[in-house]
């Protein structure tokens, strides 16, 4: 909560601890502890938690409190750099860097487009039944509109992709249920449509060797469809690691016959992708991602610029469903801004979801 690179919200540190302290204290006792947090560097962590008691309740109104009772500061952090992710960690440490005209630059891509978001005219329908869960297992916060983008690896052309906002944890069954977007069709609210990008990675990979894609699905190794989850999981992986694969991740293990050994289908893949074979096992993934970001942030800019809100989601887009082909043609638009440094151009194509897929 208290990092020493200052990466951190203006609500929180010595204050808030001692805020906390305070009403736990046996003479008010409106909070109670439930679990001790901790943080090791380089290794695993855990959040403190506390929750209210019955003494805190009956302090507060018996009137139905509702999100628009609340508002959030906004990020002040919205550009972050993890360094290398060490042995045993779950995730790399923050980098405190020395901010230049560049990082500059990115920060105010993302501070422009938490200023559409801000103003921009989507909201959840009520459930129903409570109020509605994100995948984390807390109520989905209708105030979480501010993104951030982390970039990886201590450098700005690995990772990149944008975090932070509430219809990113919720499950997707409930984002096509509960989340509406108004639109120049219609004002009052649309379903979304989510435009996705398709089969992103093997694309890019191909862009940056100079190599044509090849025709049909990328991810059907064996031509029939068999396993085929479990190959998408197991290129992905491929990607990320700086050798060599050789356990399944566990995704693919459950999507593979059991026996499957790692180095047979590893070796199916290098066979059916053999034009990028060697990219595979050198963390170019992270690389990838950033063009894939970095195309979806110049999307947002296109889209946000002609009246259209689009929410960003990791690799899509979540638009009204009218507007989903705009949303594509934006996409496709951004992708001819490819940064040369990143290599050739890639083959774009997209998924275009409607509500009940």
């Amino acid at each position: 909560m208290w990092p020493s690179n200052g990466f951190v919200s203006p609500i929180y540190g010595q204050h808030f601890r001692d805020a906390l302290e305070f009403m736990e204290a046996p003479e008010l006792g409106l909070i109670e502890p439930v679990g001790k947090g901790f943080s090791y560097q380089g290794n695993a962590w855990k959040l403190s938690t506390v929750r209210p008691t019955t003494a805190l309740y009956n302090l507060l109104p018996r009137e139905p409190t509702t999100w628009d009772a609340f508002r959030r500061i906004p990020a002040e952090h919205v550009l972050l750099r993890r360094k290398r992710k060490v042995a045993g960690a779950q995730r790399g440490e923050l980098d405190d860097y020395a901010d230049t005209d560049y990082s500059a630059g990115l920060r105010h891509e993302v501070e422009r487009i938490n200023a559409w978001l801000a103003d921009a005219a989507f909201w959840l329908l009520p459930d129903g039944s409570s109020h509605g869960l994100a995948t984390s297992g807390q109520p989905c916060d209708p105030t979480r509109r501010s993104l951030r983008r982390i970039f990886a690896n201590g450098r700005w052309d690995q990772g990149g992709r944008l975090y932070g906002g509430f219809w990113m944890t919720m499950p997707r069954e409930d984002r096509f249920k509960r989340l509406r977007i108004a639109s120049k069709q219609s004002p009052h609210g649309e379903p979304v449509a989510n435009v996705d990008f398709r089969q992103f990675n093997l694309r890019a990979a191909y862009g940056l060797t100079n190599q044509p894609v090849p025709s049909g699905d990328l991810y059907d190794v064996r031509g029939d469809g068999a396993f085929r989850d479990g190959f998408k999981v197991l290129m992905n992986a491929m990607f990320y690691v700086p050798s060599r694969l050789t356990r399944l991740p566990a995704e693919a293990q459950v999507a593979f016959p059991s026996g499957t050994k790692a180095r047979d289908a590893v070796a199916e893949v290098e066979r059916f992708h053999a034009p990028i074979a060697h990219l595979f096992g050198t963390e170019v993934g992270f690389r990838l991602t950033a063009i894939e970001s970095t195309i979806l942030v110049t999307a947002l800019a296109i889209l946000f610029n002609k009246g259209i809100t689009a929410l960003p989601l990791h690799d899509a887009v979540l638009v009204a469903e009218s507007e989903a082909a705009l949303a594509a043609d934006a996409m496709e638009e951004a992708s001819e801004f490819f940064s040369p440094e990143f290599g050739a151009r890639p083959s774009i194509e997209f998924y275009r979801a409607s509500t009940d897929t």
